[in-house]
């Protein structure tokens, strides 16, 4: 913009002169007129020279114009006119003429400065571009002589002053060997060619250097050639490149083939999306076959050496391309037989990649082969650690002539009572067992290397609880060994067999109780052996027949068979023993005074676990006043009767495992079969007495001889007392037991035992008559001025004419059901009578048979005053008042069950569930104050139901007590973050937990006085 306006400038510059002359002209005529009249024009003939001189060519032409027209206006006849006077024109034409003529000439003159100006300026750009070039320019003649340098060319060849080697032959500056090849170029130069010669050269100042010179004709204005143009590049800097470049070259490529490494060049290929789909080797060293097994790779493709190549290493060797960055790693090649190469692939430029690579199947196999060999020792490790904490003996392993604890399982925990063993000596671990000779067998065996057998020894053990316990053991002590052969420590293992040691005891007291259990039958009992010979009988028969002690054997007891019975009652006998069907007959038996009597024959057999028979059991039930009854009293009869053969049915189904047990016992039976069995017998002998106290109570009823001695206590301690009661036989059939009880005490004034009696008859009853898994619930409720006890089943239900005689005496609702379960038909008669005895009422509901059924206790509550309710309960115990509500969970039945009793005991109501789902539902039921609960479920972890059990509004408050075997930081933290408030580890102390729950009940105690 600024040039543009700096041109116009000139322009009106010039134009403005040519004006002003023109006016100054005219005036100098008008000033000097007439002296002037003779040339009137000879001003402008100035003006129009000096503004031509300076203005050119347009300006000259303006200045004439304007000279013409102010002269003719302003000087020359007629005055102010522009018309022109005949004598005036010639003048006129004249200058007009001449003035075209100066306009023209000074035209031609600035033409002429300006192509001068131009070619100068031309001449300086030329020698400006030629001194500025890189290279030696020089101007030859056509003989070869230097006419011109630049300043560059000078200062390459180190040329003080030019004019010293100006006309000097260009040949002469090469070396001698090399001048007849730079004539050579000369002449063909000067021919006309273009020619490129290169050399080494010396500068003038001795400094070798490598040149590269191209001469050209420079032709004439006859197109011939009349100079030659020579143009000279140094070099040196890449000659010297180019032999380091080969030398790197010969080095690299003695490094790519000596390599061990695979070592490749690839091209990568790419489809039209522009997606990496194969690619082409460029080199590849020898390594490269030895690693891979391809040959002739360079120059083909992957996909053509190995058709089917996984794509991943396409896409791998693409994204190096792409993004120019290395990358290292392993991997399998499945179409190269599996084989596993140790990868390095970096780009080269472009879609150019190098892969250093190496085949490391071998070791990568190794390494697999090394894992899976640690995974199987860690196996094998695992494994053995199980048999040792699994095994049914206790075990530990001692090292050192300390006896140093290495390892010790489960069961040796147990026994010792669940301290810290591990690092520490069996002195520092077990001082209790000083001076009981252990510590002096151990020292013995580890000095001699003998191993020491110890059979049903007695150890005095620290128990959990603070006191002592008295075991007995079964062990051995044996050396263990170094790989040398030298003594390292005692291998110990063992039996606890307190338990066997208890049975036997146990065995010989319950023999002796059998005996006088059988003696005060009021039947006549006996037994035989497999084969029928009779080998027992009671007092009760010896004392019938008049026989003494030992009156045994088939001889003898036919004696006592009337003659006309005798054939009949041998024909049923030996067939029964032939089949093993139950043997049943009617036969008269002498008495001792000589009188016969009827009496009813039962006989059952005793098998054991493959089927076979190994006693017989059978009663004589005198029958003979039943004979001599009169028709009228027939089905009075039958009851009986079929209540007497009950009887005897449920007399002989738990003597007879009795009688295994005793068997089992006499063959000395592993320890975990001899607790197993005596545990069984526990259970016979408590449903045998269960059976009698009936019998005894329905005698008592029948005769008005039961007692009440009532006291003050509460509905809610009976129901808690007979749900432990009924526990056993609730828990065998799998039933949920679920129980709602006011925290109000509904007080009665009763008998305590009775009450509970009638309660736990009442849940007995309807676990036995409800399908295993049934549900069985407990409702005690305040209804007026009366306590009321439901209790209600999913059983069989009552047919609606059951609903009055069901509580008649020996009514049963379903034979088969009541045989199988130990049902007498009199347990409600006497529930019916007692609860009459408290001035209460029961009555039975029934939607009909299979609908359930649901019994109803009514009694009358204690008039306000007198003592506090208070319920019986067991030395040691706490105070119902610090009793509180407790649901304790695991899926180990017989931990749920040993610990529920533990914490009835303790007075708590407790209650059980087996799984997650169980607990949820029998907590949200009836909210308990607290919940203990086993982290390990079968349907879901502890942590997910403490959770949802926080959730609930009724739960939100309740102690959440966690029970696991797991016991480290993390498991703690696992438990607080899902809501527990204690994290107790198995086996759990009973003192800790009962603390807790000491603390609940304090809290409860303490909620319930702020109530008040």
């Amino acid at each position: 913009m600024a040039s543009s306006q700096g041109s116009a400038g000139r322009i009106f510059a010039r134009y403005a002169l040519a004006t002003a002359a023109t006016a100054v002209a005219v005036g100098l005529t008008a000033a000097t007129w007439p002296l002037c009249a003779s040339t009137p024009l000879a001003f402008c003939y100035a003006a129009v020279m000096i503004v031509a001189w300076e203005g050119g060519l347009g300006p000259s032409l303006l200045a004439t114009t304007l000279s013409i027209a102010l002269a003719d206006y302003y000087i020359l006849p007629p005055y102010r006119s522009l018309a022109m006077a005949p004598e005036s024109a010639g003048p006129v034409v004249v200058f007009a003429i001449v003035s075209a003529f100066v306009a023209a000439c000074s035209a031609a003159r600035v033409a002429a400065e300006a192509r001068g100006s131009a070619l100068g300026e031309s001449e300086r750009l030329h020698r400006g571009l030629i001194d500025a070039s890189h290279d030696c320019l020089k101007v030859l003649s056509l003989d070869g002589r230097i006419l011109s340098m630049n300043e560059t060319g000078r200062r390459l060849l180190e040329v003080g002053d030019f004019e010293s080697i100006r006309g000097r032959e260009w040949a002469s500056l090469w070396p001698e060997g090399a001048r007849e090849a730079a004539r050579a170029a000369v002449a063909r130069a000067a021919a006309g060619e273009s020619v490129r010669f290169e050399g080494s050269a010396p500068t003038f100042a001795g400094t070798p250097k490598e040149w590269e010179s191209v001469l050209t004709p420079i032709l004439g204005p006859d197109g011939a050639p009349g100079r030659i143009r020579c143009v000279s590049r140094d070099i040196t800097a890449r000659k010297r490149a180019e032999a380091d470049l080969l030398a790197g070259e010969e080095r690299y490529r003695s490094l790519f083939n000596s390599i061990d490494e695979g070592l490749c060049i690839i091209e990568m290929l790419y489809d039209e999306a522009g997606r990496p789909v194969d690619y082409r080797f460029l080199e590849a060293n020898p390594a490269f076959t030895a690693h891979t097994g391809l040959v002739d790779a360079p120059g083909r493709t992957m996909r053509e050496l190995v058709p089917g190549h996984d794509d991943h290493w396409f896409e791998i060797y693409g994204r190096v391309a792409a993004t120019g960055e290395p990358i290292r790693f392993m991997n399998s090649a499945a179409k190269l037989a599996g084989q596993w190469f140790d990868v390095y692939a970096f780009p080269v430029g472009g879609p150019k990649v190098a892969v250093l690579f190496k085949n490391v199947t071998e070791r990568v196999r190794a390494e697999q082969e090394r894992e899976r060999l640690l995974q199987h020792l860690g196996h094998e490790r695992a494994r053995l650690r199980t048999y040792l904490e699994d095994s049914p003996a206790f075990i530990c392993i001692l090292h050192g002539p300390g006896h140093v604890f290495e390892l010790a399982n489960r069961l040796y925990h147990d026994l010792v009572g669940r301290r810290d063993l591990i690092g520490r000596t069996v002195r520092e671990a077990l001082p209790e067992l000083e001076g009981q000779g252990f510590f002096e067998l151990l020292d013995q065996v580890y000095r001699t290397g003998e191993g020491y057998v110890g059979k049903e020894m007695p150890a005095l053990l620290h128990g959990a609880s603070g006191g002592v316990d008295r075991r007995f053991v079964n062990f051995v002590f044996q050396a263990t060994r170094e790989p040398g052969g030298e003594v390292s420590g005692v291998f110990v293992h063992g039996f606890d067999v307190t338990d066997l040691v208890t049975a036997r005891e146990a065995l010989r007291d319950s023999e002796a109780r059998f005996r006088h259990l059988a003696d005060a039958m009021p039947q006549a009992v006996w037994a035989a052996r497999a084969d029928g010979t009779i080998d027992y009988c009671n007092r009760k028969w010896r004392e019938y027949g008049g026989c003494p002690e030992g009156f045994l054997g088939d001889a003898r007891w036919a004696r006592l068979v009337h003659p006309d019975d005798l054939a009949r009652a041998r024909d049923a006998w030996l067939e029964s023993v032939r089949t093993g069907r139950p043997f049943e007959v009617e036969y008269r038996l002498r008495r001792g005074d000589g009188r016969h009597r009827w009496h009813l024959g039962r006989a059952l057999p005793i098998e054991d676990s493959r089927g076979r028979i190994v006693r017989w059991f059978g009663t004589n039930t005198d029958v003979d006043d039943v004979k001599r009854l009169s028709e009228a009293l027939q089905r009075a009869d039958r009851r009986k009767d079929e209540f007497l053969a009950t009887l005897a049915h449920e007399l002989r189904n738990p003597l007879a495992p009795i009688r295994n047990g005793l068997q089992i016992l006499r063959l000395g039976p592993s320890e975990e079969a001899a607790r197993s069995t005596v545990e069984m017998m526990g259970r016979q002998l408590g449903h045998m007495v269960r059976l009698i106290d009936d019998l005894m109570d329905v005698a008592r009823v029948s005769s008005g001889k039961i007692a009440l001695r009532r006291e003050r206590t509460s509905l809610q301690a009976a129901a808690s007392a007979a749900i432990e009661g009924a526990r056993s036989v609730i828990d065998a059939g799998g039933h949920t037991l679920a129980v709602s009880m006011p925290d109000e005490p509904l007080p009665l004034d009763a008998d305590p035992t009775r009450l509970t009696q009638v309660l736990a008859n009442l849940l007995t009853n309807a676990a036995k008559y409800t399908e295993p898994g049934g549900r069985i619930e407990l409702a005690v409720r305040r209804e007026g001025g009366e306590a009321v006890a439901s209790v209600k089943d999913t059983g069989v239900g009552l047919a609606p004419e059951m609903l009055s005689r069901v509580f008649e005496m020996f009514t049963q609702v379903d034979a088969s059901v009541t045989r199988s379960q130990g049902g007498l038909g009199i347990g409600l008669t006497i529930v019916k009578r007692l609860v009459e005895m408290h001035g209460g009422r029961i009555e039975a509901r029934s939607e009909g048979a299979g609908r359930g059924s649901e019994f109803l206790v009514r009694l009358p509550l204690a008039e306000p005053g007198g003592d506090e309710p208070r319920a019986p309960r067991p030395e040691g115990t706490r105070a119902p008042g610090d009793a509180i509500r407790v649901l304790v969970v695991d899926d180990n039945v017989d931990s749920a069950n040993s610990l529920s009793r533990l914490l009835a005991l303790d007075g708590h109501d407790v209650r059980m569930a087996y799984d997650g789902a169980g607990a949820l539902a029998s907590a949200v039921a009836a909210p308990p104050d607290a919940i203990l609960l086993d982290l390990g479920l079968p349907d879901r972890n502890g942590y997910e139901v403490a959770v949802e059990m926080r959730a609930h509004p009724d739960l939100r408050d309740a102690m959440l007590v966690a029970l696991t075997g797991w016991g480290q930081p993390e498991d703690r933290r696992r438990s607080r973050e899902a809501g527990f408030d204690h994290h107790l580890v198995k086996p759990v102390d009973v003192d800790t937990l009962r603390n807790i729950l000491d603390a609940v009940a304090r809290g409860r105690r303490d909620e319930l006085a702020a109530r008040r």
